[in-house]
């Protein structure tokens, strides 16, 4: 039984137990103990049958700690920017994570992914790696993920002439984008 939550302490978690999914995995002879089990602590069951644990291990490691990194990092550039307070930051922050999430859990990330890399902007993505050029680990971030969106923004129909400007913003320090 895997409770699909983050742990930052062991007093948090267990309060959050009721109403989150739990995935479970056992022998055939287990599933109803494991399934009467979840049912007490109010969890919602989600089966799993095989595959590849540490794979999928590593993918709840990026849903809970990824978006906690990103979450400081969005922070270290809105501070870098400057004009909002502590207060500020927080909000944009997490209206931002939390819409996005609730929009990818709803429609996918394919027709959740919004902003420039799917209008096919280059020239605000290279606005955006000039900013970020002092920040390396915003940086770095920024390009990798930018580099899934695209491939998202690709799915969802984004023309063949701007994704190659966007990918050229996103590859080459040196060139200007256009398009």
């Amino acid at each position: 039984l895997h409770p699909v939550l983050p742990f930052a302490s062991a007093a948090h978690g267990a309060a959050h137990l009721a109403g989150a999914p739990a995935v479970l995995l056992g022998e055939p002879r287990c599933r109803r103990l494991l399934l009467r089990l979840c049912q007490r602590l109010g969890m919602v069951p989600v089966w799993r049958d095989g595959g590849d644990p540490v794979l999928y291990h590593a993918g709840c490691a990026l849903a809970a700690n990824g978006v906690t990194a990103l979450y400081e990092l969005v922070q270290q550039c809105l501070v870098a920017a400057g004009g909002l307070d502590d207060d500020g930051r927080r909000q944009v922050a997490a209206s931002l994570l939390h819409a996005a999430t609730a929009a990818c859990a709803q429609r996918g990330p394919v027709a959740a992914l919004s902003g420039p890399v799917r209008r096919g902007d280059a020239v605000t993505v290279q606005a955006h790696r000039a900013a970020l050029v002092t920040m390396p680990a915003a940086s770095m971030t920024y390009v990798q993920l930018m580099r899934v969106a695209l491939d998202l923004a690709i799915a969802a129909g984004l023309p063949a002439d701007r994704a190659g400007a966007v990918r050229r913003a996103l590859d080459d320090d040196s060139r200007p984008a256009t398009g």
